[in-house]
């Protein structure tokens, strides 16, 4: 059964895509970060990079890749505009929750 998602929920979820939209749009991509990021190293996956995340947030492209991040604060260490991704990919994700686009039980 497929949940309804309310009305409030939609407007919440869309606010939130685009705080996290608005946080990553100063990103020149530099790629800096993309050496902090334990994901991207092991991967090589440039969507998996804090680099991919913000250009996917400036797009407002919204997987389930933003589920693959540790989250440790590293990327916002080695930018050298101290942009907080980690804060961006929270807030997709609390987007995706809301949208009901949340990680799937197998």
């Amino acid at each position: 059964m497929v949940k309804k998602i309310s009305e409030q929920d939609k407007i919440r979820a869309n606010n939130l895509i685009e705080k996290a939209s608005d946080i990553v749009s100063p990103c020149i991509n530099c790629g800096l970060c993309k050496g902090s990021s334990a994901v991207f190293g092991a991967t090589k996956e440039e969507t998996l990079s804090p680099r991919g995340f913000a250009n996917l947030l400036k797009n407002k492209v919204l997987t389930e890749d933003f589920f693959k991040s540790t989250l440790d604060g590293s990327c916002k260490k080695a930018c050298p505009l101290k942009i907080d991704v980690d804060e961006a990919i929270l807030a997709v994700r609390e987007a995706l929750f809301l949208q009901g686009k949340g990680l799937k039980k197998k």
